[in-house]
């Protein structure tokens, strides 16, 4: 078994182990934070309309009407001062988006080096953005609907142009607006497969009611101190922890996976949820953060703070 999927395996072991030593059940997690985000409006993908006596703060200096960027810098706030600080903006949950930074912590995740080049100049994640619709010389006054779309891409050398797999299929996607520099955008699914081990087929890490907001850079329209914001939900987490067990089949030589493999799926969500990513602190009821107690909790607010750089795209 690799290293990072030991750790893993050993987390969730760890997990169980803790709440077998605990006298006490499992404390109930009460969510009132409510910070109210705005609605974005129906995602179109129709073009900017530009008015040349507006005057605005951000402008698109082109070539295009489609911008593309590649994050650069990812961080998950340590807990919920921190959260509100980076500009995390989820509507409910007390842990105000810092669910995963026990996660992170406990594997010795080093965010920034997924999408940063290695010494051999190949950087492991390539996460490339798009924002569509905002005209050529257009400053923010001027576009109505823009679009932002976010694509997840395997290794790439940084020796060579940062491209997008065809056919592109985005693994976010949602409206988004402006007012003067700062971006928001509507909500929607993040959809990212990420693989357990090197050579196995990826797991769905899904957060829902996702979000992004952010400032904009002129000229070329890169974000900075953005953030992605949502929701973790027990289907997710569970999803996680079955690969897990999937791949645990090929290490029937490990303890931590014969523990893992002979577990209950759902105690294993409860036990990981409770002590490595703070607790369910919100009920996501038909897709809608609320505030929840209890059992009624079934989703984590989670938040990932970014930086994206801009980038040009080969043309064929």
């Amino acid at each position: 078994m690799n290293t990072h999927l030991m750790n893993i395996a050993g987390l969730v072991w760890l997990s169980a182990c803790l709440a077998c030593a605990s006298a006490s059940s499992v404390p109930e997690t009460t969510s009132t934070m409510d910070i109210n985000p705005s609605r974005a409006e129906k995602p179109s993908d129709s073009p900017a309309v530009v008015n040349p006596e507006s005057q605005g703060c951000v402008q698109n200096t082109g070539p295009l009407d489609t911008r593309h960027m590649r994050i650069v810098k990812v961080k998950i706030p340590q807990d919920a001062t921190e959260a509100l600080a980076m500009g995390c903006d989820v509507s409910q949950g007390s842990n105000v988006g810092s669910g995963l930074s026990g996660l992170v912590e406990a594997l010795e995740f080093d965010l920034d080096a997924l999408v940063s080049p290695s010494s051999e100049g190949i950087v492991p994640s390539v996460l490339i953005g798009g924002i569509s619709g905002w005209a050529v010389g257009a400053n923010d006054t001027q576009v109505e609907q823009l679009m932002f779309r976010l694509y997840g891409e395997a290794e790439q050398s940084v020796n060579q142009p940062f491209h997008i797999q065809q056919p592109p299929t985005p693994v976010f996607e949602v409206p988004a607006s402006v007012s003067c520099d700062q971006i928001s955008s509507g909500h929607g699914t993040f959809d990212l497969g990420v693989p357990l081990t090197e050579n196995s087929e990826p797991t769905p890490l899904t957060i829902e009611h996702a979000h992004l907001v952010g400032n904009v850079e002129s000229g070329s329209l890169s974000i900075l101190e953005g953030t992605l914001n949502g929701y973790l939900t027990r289907g997710s987490l569970r999803s996680i922890i079955e690969g897990l067990q999937e791949v645990c089949l090929d290490e029937p030589g490990s303890t931590v996976c014969e523990s893992l493999r002979s577990a209950d799926v759902e105690q294993l969500v409860d036990l990981v949820a409770t002590f490595v990513l703070k607790g369910f602190d919100t009920a996501l009821s038909q897709g809608e953060p609320e505030a929840c107690t209890g059992d009624r909790c079934n989703a984590i607010s989670v938040c990932i703070g970014f930086e994206a750089e801009g980038i040009v795209l080969p043309t064929n």
